[in-house]
């Protein structure tokens, strides 16, 4: 009986210690630029090809996409917004994100591949990254 006793305890201890040490490792740091695009959903403010605003020709049901939500500094979602262009398509995809060349370039994985982008310019309220000859301007 003492046995059990005492290894009960040794046993609660154990648990209770791991529990602490969990506890204390602090979380990281989000730089400025992961805090201003984490929580927000960004939507198509507009978006330039080859010089020329593609915008008003942009369907509906691209428009009202939240092309990025960052959940935090590794992972988010795209959603197809209130309407689909493909009612096949999910409503909802899970993506990886992260910062890259000193916070300059963005790379995001999604189940159909790897997307690298410049970010031409962050602020509280937009996103303006940049491909190729591309411009795309995200909201929020």
């Amino acid at each position: 009986m003492k046995k059990t006793i005492l290894i009960t305890a040794i046993i609660s201890l154990a648990v209770v210690s791991c529990k602490d040490k969990e506890k204390e490792q602090p979380k990281p740091s989000l730089s400025a630029r992961q805090t201003m695009l984490i929580g927000k959903d960004w939507k198509i403010k507009s978006v330039v090809s080859e010089g020329s605003d593609i915008t008003p020709i942009l369907p509906g049901c691209v428009k009202d996409n939240i092309i990025y939500h960052f959940n935090d500094a590794t992972s988010g979602y795209y959603d197809e917004g209130a309407t689909k262009c493909e009612t096949t398509d999910p409503q909802r995809t899970n993506i990886s994100w992260a910062l890259i060349n000193n916070e300059t370039r963005i790379i995001t994985s999604d189940p159909d591949g790897k997307d690298t982008f410049n970010i031409l310019n962050l602020t509280a309220t937009e996103f303006k990254l940049g491909i190729d000859k591309d411009v795309i301007t995200l909201k929020n």
